[in-house]
Parts: C-alpha cells; structure tokens; sequence
C-alpha cells in the first residue's frame, strides 16, 4: 500500500509542500477550509482558535478564548469565521470580535449555505437554527423533538439540512417548514456520521453498529450499498469527485466510487491488516494514513488534491490525488482572487443572494409538472365519455 511518505518523494516539489503535520496541544480539533480551497481555520476543544494560508503557510490570526470550542466555519469569504463556544462568535481575518449572538448557545455542528447567506447551527437542546448572515437575525427556529443534534451536514446541491439521531434515523429539514420533509431509517442504533456529496445524489451514513451505507437521494432513498467496518467512522467526508474520507480512531480511509459496492455483497467484510497503518483496513480502500492520535474531523480541500484531518494533538494534510475539481470557474470561486476582486465578488453574491424561502427539496424551476397533465387529461376524457 502506498504511504504519504512514499508518495511525497514521486511528486513534484509543489504537492510535496501540501503535505505537513501541525502538532497543537488543545485538542482534539475541529476544521474547515474557505469554498476557494485556499485558506484553512481550525478550533480547539480547549480554546484555542487560528485561520491561515495554508498553502504558502502564512497565518491570518491566532488567538485562545476561555470556553470550549464545538465547531468552526468560514462564512461567505475567508475574512469571517463562525465559531461555536458558548455563544456562537463571529471572527475577522484578524481575530477581532466582530459578533457574539447569544441567542445561539450550547451550538454542536454548523453549516453555511453560501448561495443563501445561512448559518444553520444545531443545538444541544434539539433545536435547528437559521441565522440571517446579511441582516444578523434569526430567521427560523425549529424544534426537532429528537434530541441532541450532535451530526449534521447539508446537501450542496439544494440547500437541505440533514441531521442523525440517536434512535438511528436520518431526518431533513428546510426552513420554511417546522416539521421534516423526509424522515428515514438508516441504522438499528445511534448514528455517528453523515455526508451528502456535491450533486446531492449520495447520502453516507454510519452507525455504532459499523455499518457504512450509501444512499440514493434522487429518486427511492434506498440503500446502494453497506460496508462493514471494523471500527465505527466518527467522522466522514465527500470530495468535489465523490471520494469519501471516514475517520475512524486513528486511522483515515478513502474510498472511490463507495456507491458502486452492490447491497448482495453486504456479507463480505473487505478487510485486511496492514502494517503500513497498524490497523484492519478495508481491502478495497483507495488510501489509507495512520495519524497516530484519534481522529475527530476529516475534510477535503476544495480545488486541491488534500485531505485535511483534525486530531486530538494538532491538524494533518495529507496527499489524495484525484479528489478535487481540476478547473475551477473563476466566476463562482478563484483561489487566486486579490482583494479588489474580492469586494466586487460580494457585492455580486449578495445582489444574487437566493431567499430561504426558495430552498426546498427539488430546486428545480421551470420543471413541467406532469401530475397536472395527467389530471387535466383524465378531465377531458371524463367529459368526452359522458
């Protein structure tokens, strides 16, 4: 199997620079990379909060707050980050305070949807939140009655938030209604983890019961496939090219293509020992790292082939060809953006801002509605019959 060490030593003098371990002592920690894939924040459990250049290694800030730190996320642009302490605070590219929105405590996971300028937050208390990040109100509140909301994660592709539950059932939501629009069953026990890939065709879940199971989101919401694990993955990932990254103690796998793996296969668990990672693996794994210490968040880098695992003694970037989307359209995200170019592109995002009103579960306008055909036809044959 090859290793980061091998594969560092093949490539060029560029993509051997993308690959470093940061040893930090307030973990475990918590991640997440700007939708240009060029800036990289992270949060500490014990406090400690920072945001750097991670490609030329150029820190933005570096601070430490005296309450537990859950979550971090960039907002619309690398210049704001949300942070989830007690209250959810709202950081600059200098580490200044900008806000402290104490109506948002005891927040787990956040999500920011970027066509719709969102901050959905879960809390401990059951409870999803919508905050308005262009007019700094809250615009939905919804009880979900399921207890702590400790897994969440959007589906790219339309805006939909989904959330696992104890009770092994996967839910999602939209703002504009209190209840679920689609509740399913995935797992016997507690959920751990989900992902929902880019084109929101694919949802992964997994379980303490160390199932791994694809599901289509497109048309039946049925199982594609269920891996078997050795461990439970505690923390999974979906790459702009649909590889999927689970963390799982401390070993991360990656798997390509994880939904072509049929259900009749189920009973086959695709392990081996490999001593490249001390650990049972799965057989059929595209990449495999050991980080030594436990794995808390796993995620990709948007536009370049890296993997970005948060642990509990500091962050690690790792080398994953063919993750990321090779062209990138400068009319939607450019890594290469200077400061000019960034004004204008928010000024543009926000006249382009999409109303939360509008998210749903298809996004889809100007599609024909063929139930209506099909009753206005049954109509006019009941009255030519008669």
């Amino acid at each position: 199997m090859i290793t980061q060490d091998i594969m560092v030593k093949e490539v060029d003098i560029g993509s051997a620079t993308k690959r470093f371990d940061v040893k930090l002592q307030y973990g475990p920690y918590a991640i997440d990379y700007s939708r240009n894939g060029r800036f990289l924040a992270l949060c500490g459990k014990s406090g400690h909060i920072a945001a750097f250049d991670w490609m030329v290694k150029k820190p933005l800030f570096e601070i430490t707050v005296p309450n537990e730190c859950r979550d971090v996320k960039f907002l619309h642009q690398e210049t704001f980050v949300a942070v989830a302490e007690k209250y959810v605070t709202i950081y600059d590219n200098q580490g200044l305070e900008v806000h402290c929105l104490k109506k948002l405590h005891g927040i787990l996971r956040m999500e920011f949807l970027p066509y719709h300028f969102l901050l959905v937050s879960s809390a401990d208390n059951g409870f999803l939140y919508y905050l308005d990040c262009t007019i700094g109100t809250i615009v939905a509140s919804i009880p979900t009655y399921m207890g702590r909301l400790g897994v969440m994660c959007q589906n790219p592709s339309n805006g939909v938030i989904c959330t696992g539950h104890n009770d092994g059932v996967v839910s999602m939501w939209v703002p504009s209604e209190k209840s679920y629009v689609v509740k399913m069953f995935a797992h016997p026990t507690a959920i751990t983890s989900i992902a929902c890939d880019q084109t929101g065709s694919y949802l992964a879940t997994c379980g303490v019961d160390r199932k791994l199971k694809i599901w289509d989101l497109r048309f039946s919401y049925d199982p594609l496939s269920e891996i078997s694990l050795s461990i439970s993955a505690s923390t999974i990932n979906f790459s702009q090219k649909g590889l999927l990254a689970l963390g799982a103690a401390n070993t991360v796998q990656v798997l390509r293509d994880p939904h072509s793996i049929p259900p009749s296969n189920t009973s086959k668990i695709f392990e081996i020992i490999s001593p490249n990672v001390n650990r049972r693996v799965l057989s059929n794994a595209y990449l495999s790292h050991y980080a030594v210490y436990p794995v808390h968040h796993v995620r990709f880098c948007p536009y370049e082939d890296v993997l970005g695992v948060g642990s509990s003694a500091g962050i690690s970037s790792i080398l994953c060809p063919g993750s990321a989307e090779p062209n990138y359209d400068a009319l939607e995200e450019n890594p290469f953006a200077n400061k000019r170019y960034r004004q204008e592109r928010e000024v543009k995002r926000l006249l382009d801002k999409i109303p939360y009103t509008m998210i749903s579960l298809k996004p889809i306008v100007g599609e024909v509605r063929r139930e209506e055909l099909l009753e206005e036809w049954e109509k006019k044959k009941a009255a030519l019959v008669s």
